[in-house]
């Protein structure tokens, strides 16, 4: 039994969920806003018409120590394929959807690009590279959102997707749920579990 424990909690998995448990504990207004965001969303899409895809601009912040986080170019594209692919249901192992959700499964109709301008409306190839004196990452610090801490401040997340990519201790990767502090929404993955 120990055993099983130590090996099930010493893998890297998705931290978002502990991430939203965490926001949820720490601040009382966060269930009423995702409540808010969830009727906005309802709303939209009772509303939409006709199908017409989504384009979302996406900028990815590298935040690196070393060479080895300082992931290269067609590495981010590779992820950008895969994103784009599954969110589109044009990936490979979508034949593979289990039959209790094969009804379920669609094109969202969401595509991801990356950013060609910067908030400032300055050109952009859609990543920035900040590096940093922080030997890595972890969950329930924000650091890897704020210059100042060792990461890069978020691009306006009303205008942007930004998936950070970075040393992460303990988990894979986490996504901020919609929250009541736009500085912080975003997703955030390890370098080595990325594209």
């Amino acid at each position: 039994f120990l055993l099983s424990y130590t090996i099930a909690f010493g893998q890297k998995r998705c931290g978002s969920a502990d991430k939203i448990l965490y926001q949820l504990e720490n601040n009382s207004k966060q269930h009423a806003f995702h409540m808010q965001i969830e009727e906005k969303i309802q709303k939209w899409s009772d509303n939409k018409k006709g199908s017409s895809i989504i384009n979302i601009p996406v900028v990815f912040h590298v935040v690196y120590k070393n060479n080895s986080e300082n992931i290269s170019k067609a590495q981010i594209l590779s992820q950008l394929t895969v994103l784009n692919e599954d969110f589109r249901r044009q990936n490979i192992d979508q034949i593979n959807t289990p039959s209790d959700f094969a009804s379920l499964s669609a094109d969202t109709e969401i595509n991801f690009c990356l950013a060609q301008r910067t908030p400032s409306n300055d050109t952009t190839n859609g990543i920035t590279r900040t590096e940093t004196s922080v030997n890595s990452f972890s969950l329930f610090d924000d650091r890897i959102f704020y210059d100042s801490l060792g990461g890069k401040n978020i691009w306006d997340s009303e205008l942007y997707l930004n998936i950070y990519i970075c040393d992460l201790t303990s988990v894979l990767g986490f996504a901020a749920f919609p929250s009541s502090n736009p500085e912080i929404d975003g997703v955030v993955i390890d370098f080595e579990n990325f594209g």
